[in-house]
């Protein structure tokens, strides 16, 4: 599949700020409001498919991202059901993403430097990866006709921290630190 997205209006995040750096140590001494263009072109290209075999299947998806603020993305993901012997199942799951940082990305601006016309420290906006694994399991319960799941994932992000602008004290530290999220799910799905 093959998509196109064009936004066109207010895109700033109004509450987001960015850093005024002082040149000398590092350490902030003011900040700005955020400020993204006014509009957005995005396109993605996606490919999936799924293979079916005598009893498992496997899910396989690629997509491809790209936008005129500078940010490009890759996701692979995949899944792999297999069935087991007392009519339940369980589904592995494996998702990669990469992402480029937007043109206007900033870890700051250094105080003193000219404005630029765009400026966002939003995470979201930054060179960024993530990876989530994780797996559900799928049973039946009698006397109920439907279906229960469980699903458990944890999801790892973490960018480029050490970027060769930092100056001073960033770079004794992370400016993108890691950050993990683990989530659990159960669900019942109503069946005939």
């Amino acid at each position: 599949t093959w998509t196109r997205t064009l936004e066109d209006g207010y895109l700033t995040e109004p509450y987001k700020v960015v850093s005024l750096i002082d040149p000398a140590t590092g350490y902030t001494s003011g900040q700005l409001t955020e400020l993204r263009p006014n509009t957005r072109l995005r396109r993605d290209v996606m490919a999936s498919s799924v293979y079916h075999f005598d009893q498992d299947v496997f899910y396989l998806s690629y997509r491809y991202y790209w936008d005129d603020w500078g940010v490009k993305s890759h996701t692979l993901d995949a899944r792999w059901r297999k069935p087991l012997l007392d009519g339940s199942w369980v589904q592995p799951h494996l998702r990669i993403y990469t992402q480029t940082a937007a043109d206007f990305f900033r870890f700051g601006i250094l105080q003193g430097d000219p404005l630029p016309a765009y400026a966002t420290s939003d995470e979201r906006l930054g060179p960024l990866h993530d990876v989530t694994i994780g797996a559900t399991y799928g049973f039946h319960v009698d006397p109920w006709r439907g279906e229960w799941t469980i699903r458990g994932e944890f999801l790892e992000q973490w960018g480029d921290g050490h970027p060769a602008s930092a100056v001073g004290a960033q770079r004794d530290i992370n400016l993108f630190p890691p950050v993990g999220v683990g989530s659990l799910v159960v669900g019942y799905t109503v069946g005939d």
